[in-house]
């Protein structure tokens, strides 16, 4: 791949920085520091190497490399192509599985690799995304996964029921999910070449991606700030951002840092002792009788560990549905133990009042769970994600506030995703771990790619498919 030298490097920075603006050449030029000719000579020089395309505005090219984004959810599945923008293509997604967090690593990283295999297909027919050979330019695969992923990449907990996520049946060492989406997914997506990491983090990932973006405008400073990102969807994570300083000339999110504690296990909120007296008063609160909304009992209710009192065990989805089941919405259509369906529909859009005060019941417990985090931490914000993160959960965080508010002159911003984005935000986080480490901190470093993209064409797509058919066939 061409090497450029500094002076274009900071062009395309500079064009990454101000992409939101779709910036015209001079104003690559001013954030960049050269000339507007210069600018102008080095996109018309990049160009024809697929480093960057277009013109007015420019972006960075395909020819950097695409990853394919995977997001597992507890019933979902989702995938993507994502550019060296960040920027999303060909989103699929499969029909809800409530319970795939019970498959096997086969059976599970078989549907992951159908899903994969039609997202490349669809690829493979946008030439503007394809090299000039009709190849693309592939950096890996990257899958967020509802578990704690370790630094190796290894799984833990039991949110992946099945034991042969931990246990190998030829070696005493447990496998890694790299290791065991490589074995599934076939050349070219060797192990180095697959990658793995928490859900939340993925989300957190994205959510800093967008707030530096978000900054083009903003004059230069030199403040780190912490964000906070809760992921609620059937379970509930959490993940901590260092963002860095903003600067219009380098997009403040290749520099920007994910805290992920000694063993990678940092954001395990869920697993956070909750006291019998939050309950009670939330009960206390309830104004609905036992058919249309229970009572939380603080005895039965258990974490997806299997523990009791943990938050996850009334702060989650899976909590949540639970509860509004032993109300009897189960008639309403609804199945499982996720979040999908007919109820979760209903849930998102226009939820009656019961479902609402359940909502807002979810919020209040994890805001006041988060008192102690944000004592410690003083984030900038706080940014609610995943199936649950509505404006009634989120009233319910902020109705906690005073908790944490007169310490910090109640400046933490606490907001949830818009619902566009928020679906596929953990296949975009996955993705960008991946361009930010070969793309951003490699090549608009050095110019040299952390790991070249490899081409993926008609041979390559046929044998992905041909495999994930073939599982289809037998399922």
């Amino acid at each position: 791949m061409e090497r450029p030298g500094p002076l274009q490097r900071a062009v395309m920075h500079a064009i990454l920085a101000q992409a939101e603006s779709r910036p015209s050449h001079q104003q690559i030029a001013d954030a960049a520091g050269v000339s507007k000719r210069f600018v102008t000579k080095t996109i018309s020089a990049l160009r024809s190497s697929g480093i960057l395309v277009g013109g007015h505005p420019a972006r960075l090219g395909t020819g950097l490399g695409l990853v394919l984004g995977i997001s597992i959810g507890s019933e979902t599945l989702r995938a993507a192509l994502v550019d060296a923008n960040g920027a999303m293509s060909h989103q699929l997604e499969d029909p809800a599985r409530p319970d795939q967090l019970h498959l096997s690593p086969e059976e599970l990283l078989s549907h992951a690799r159908g899903l994969g295999a039609r997202v490349l297909s669809e690829a493979m027919d946008n030439d503007m995304l394809r090299g000039d050979d009709g190849d693309l330019r592939l950096l890996g695969a990257a899958i967020a996964w509802p578990s704690p992923v370790d630094r190796e990449g290894r799984p833990g907990g039991t949110i992946l029921r099945d034991m042969r996520w931990r246990r190998s049946p030829r070696s005493r060492r447990p496998p890694t999910l790299p290791e065991l989406t490589a074995k599934e997914f076939g050349p070219p997506f060797a192990v180095d070449r697959c990658h793995a990491l928490n859900d939340a983090n993925a989300h957190a990932i994205a959510i800093a991606f967008d707030k530096s973006q978000a900054r083009f405008a903003e004059e230069n400073d030199e403040l780190w700030s912490v964000a906070l990102v809760i992921l609620i969807g059937g379970g509930l994570g959490a993940a901590t951002m260092m963002l860095a300083p903003h600067s219009r000339s380098r997009l403040s999110f290749i520099d920007s840092r994910l805290v992920a504690g000694a063993n990678g296990f940092a954001g395990e909120l869920g697993h956070s002792p909750l006291p019998r007296e939050v309950i009670s008063a939330r009960n206390r609160a309830n104004t609905f009788d036992e058919e249309e909304l229970p009572q939380l009992d603080y005895e039965k209710a258990e974490c997806s560990c299997g523990a009791k009192h943990h938050l996850e065990a009334f702060a989650s989805g899976r909590a949540l549905i639970r509860r509004l089941r032993t109300g009897g919405y189960e008639e309403a259509g609804y199945e499982g133990d996720g979040v999908g369906g007919s109820l979760y529909a209903e849930l998102q859009t226009a939820p009656d009042a019961a479902q609402a005060h359940a909502l807002f019941d979810v919020g209040s417990i994890l805001g006041g769970a988060l008192a102690n985090p944000i004592l410690m931490l003083n984030p900038q914000s706080i940014t609610l994600t995943g199936a649950l993160a509505t404006k009634k959960v989120c009233d319910g965080v902020l109705s906690q506030r005073e908790a944490w508010k007169n310490a910090f002159d109640d400046e933490v911003d606490v907001a949830p995703v818009d619902a566009d984005k928020r679906d596929y935000m953990g296949v975009q986080g996955a993705a960008l771990a991946v361009i930010r480490r070969c793309i951003y901190r490699s090549y608009l470093r050095d110019g040299v790619m952390a790991d070249e993209p490899f081409a993926f064409g008609p041979k390559q797509l046929e044998a992905l498919g041909a495999a994930a058919s073939a599982v289809a066939a037998t399922n």
